[in-house]
This record gives C-alpha cells, structure tokens and sequence, in this order.
C-alpha cells in the first residue's frame, strides 16, 4: 500500500500509468514489496532517470512507516 499510496500522492495519472506497466508485466504493487526489481523497471520504464526520485520517496514513506511501527511497539512496552 505505501507504493501505490506515494504514486497517488504524486499524481492519480502516474499510479495508473506504473499499474498498467506492472500489470503488463504481469505483477501487481502487492508483488513490488517481494519483488522489488520488477518496480524498479516499471518505473524506469515509465519515467527515465527521474524515477530514481520516485524511489527515493517511496522509501521515505517505508521508513515513516517503519519508524512509526517501532515507536507504537515503544509506546506499548514502556506502558505496560
């Protein structure tokens, strides 16, 4: 969900557009976490050399959530 949530954040036409390339490809965002290789080409493919910005804010995304996931499992432990 953090992939396709970050393509819509950059735009609605963008995360359809990456998508159609996986499912051309036969892959689905779900397959991208596994996989991560098939993304990294969709998103060449569909944007050049600036899909290594792309990346770079998924990333962050993942690392937000991350980051929060540890701070929840933090919070839980020090209040019990």
């Amino acid at each position: 969900m953090i992939i396709e949530k970050t393509l819509l954040s950059i735009g609605q036409d963008t995360c359809e557009y990456v998508r159609k390339k996986l499912e051309d490809n036969h892959a689905s965002f779900r397959d991208c976490y596994e996989k991560p290789e098939v993304l990294r080409q969709a998103l060449k493919e569909s944007f050049g050399n600036r899909y290594i910005e792309i990346s770079k804010k998924i990333l962050e995304n993942i690392h937000d959530i991350t980051l929060n996931r540890k701070l929840v499992t933090f919070v839980k432990v020090i209040n019990n």
